[in-house]
């Protein structure tokens, strides 16, 4: 009862059984004894009555080991179901992917920030992406441009206070949290707080290993400066960022950057060349 305390919004039988070795048996006896319930919405849900989770949580935080192993758990199994989900979410089972997703919004949530308070930088880094396509999806600007946020703010700590060997690493990481925390900000329009953020983003991507990086900073760039009527920086900074993303067989990014240098193409009255453009996106 004390681990089923950290979910929120409910949660399945298998995440039960990995976070807080629940099996069916003890579930079923939790249930049967009304401190587990099953979720109004979704038949397959079970949940903790706000009161009952409250006082379990109480009784977690009185041991400190104990809530921090299960509270580290239970981040790595929701950004685990975070990463599997992201080939669904660019793939006809889109909406299927995204209802999965949606029904653990809340424990996604907090186990983003729980990996954050614990500086679990590859665990970041490795479903930043992911994150960053259901937000688009859901459209959850302010939410996203804040959850980056906070990360980029954990690695800027880290880089102050740590040694060199892990400089690269944290770099990198940092620069991927400024990319989509820029992206947050060029979908709603805040284009001025966009630019800046890509800017930042590019000058740590560009001396380090990080093309796919690069390339995302480069195009969505472009498209700020497409959006302020810069055509010319615009077209420079798409066709960098389409060059990388051939050179790494990126077929998403290749689409995004054609795509968007034939619409400023198109914007600069080059209407023949647009229309090659727009085709091979297309």
């Amino acid at each position: 009862m004390r681990q089923l305390s950290v979910f929120r919004g409910g949660f399945t039988r298998a995440a039960a059984e990995q976070i807080a070795g629940a099996e069916l048996q003890l579930l079923s006896s939790l249930v049967n004894k009304s401190l587990v319930q099953h979720n109004d919405m979704h038949a397959s849900r079970l949940d903790l009555h706000e009161l009952i989770r409250q006082y379990a949580g109480m009784r977690l935080e009185e041991n400190a080991t104990e809530e921090r192993e299960t509270r580290e758990r239970h981040s790595q199994y929701y950004l685990s179901l975070l990463e599997k989900q992201e080939p669904g979410l660019r793939s006809k089972r889109q909406r299927e992917a995204l209802a999965t997703l949606t029904a653990d919004i809340d424990n996604l949530r907090m186990a983003w920030d729980v990996a954050i308070s614990q500086e679990a930088v590859e665990l970041l880094r490795g479903v930043a992406g992911p994150l960053y396509y259901m937000y688009e999806l859901l459209q959850y600007f302010r939410e996203a441009e804040l959850a980056y946020k906070r990360a980029a703010e954990m690695l800027r700590t880290r880089l102050v206070i740590t040694g060199t060997q892990e400089d690269a690493c944290l770099k990198g990481a940092l620069g991927g949290m400024l990319n989509y925390q820029a992206f947050f900000n060029l979908r709603p329009g805040n284009n001025r707080e966009a630019l800046e953020l890509f800017q930042s983003s590019i000058a740590l991507l560009q001396p380090l290993n990080e093309p796919q990086s690069t390339a995302f900073a480069l195009v969505h760039s472009g498209v700020v400066y497409w959006a302020t009527g810069n055509f010319d920086e615009a077209s420079k900074q798409l066709s960098s960022g389409l060059s990388i993303s051939h050179t790494l067989g990126h077929p998403w990014l290749q689409a995004l950057a054609v795509g968007f240098l034939g619409g400023v193409t198109h914007d600069m009255g080059k209407y023949e060349e647009a229309y090659v453009l727009l085709s091979e996106s297309m």
